[in-house]
C-alpha cells in the first residue's frame, strides 16, 4: 500500500509511477495507491499498470472542520491491474473536484492548501 497526499508537483509523481510500474514488472504481487487531494490523478490514470477502484469527496470527521479550507477531501484508489479483489461499493470514475491554490472560497477566505482546480474521473 502507498499513501500519498499530494505530496510532489507532476514530474516526480510522474517519476514515482515509473518505478512502480518498473516494480510491478520485476516483481508480481498486490498494490494499492491511496492518494488523498489527488492533484496529479490523471499521471495515474494513465497508467497501463494499474486501474482506478475508488474515486469520492470525503466529508471531514465534525473535529476536523476548520482545520481546512472546506469541509471535505478528495480520494482515488487505484489497484494494479489483475489484481483479484473486487471493487469497494461505489464509483471508480466519479467526478470530483480539486480546489485551486488561491482559488476564492466561501467568504473571501483564499485556499491556500490544494493544488490545481480539476475535476478528477469522468
Amino acid at each position: 500500500m502507498i499513501f500519498l497526499y499530494n505530496p510532489f508537483q507532476r514530474p516526480l509523481i510522474a517519476q514515482l509511477l515509473g518505478r512502480i510500474e518498473s516494480s510491478l514488472q520485476a516483481i508480481s504481487r498486490e498494490l494499492y495507491i491511496v492518494y488523498y487531494n489527488p492533484v496529479w490523478a490523471d499521471v495515474f490514470d494513465a497508467s497501463a499498470a494499474l486501474e482506478r477502484r475508488f474515486a469520492a469527496q470525503l466529508p471531514y470527521d465534525q473535529s476536523e472542520i476548520g482545520y481546512g479550507p472546506d469541509e471535505w477531501d478528495v480520494v482515488v484508489v487505484w489497484q494494479n491491474r489483475g489484481n483479484p479483489h473486487p471493487c469497494p461499493p461505489g464509483t471508480p470514475t466519479a467526478r470530483v473536484s480539486i480546489a485551486a491554490r488561491g482559488e476564492v472560497l466561501q467568504d473571501g477566505e483564499a485556499d491556500t492548501h490544494a493544488g490545481v482546480r480539476q475535476h478528477v474521473g469522468s
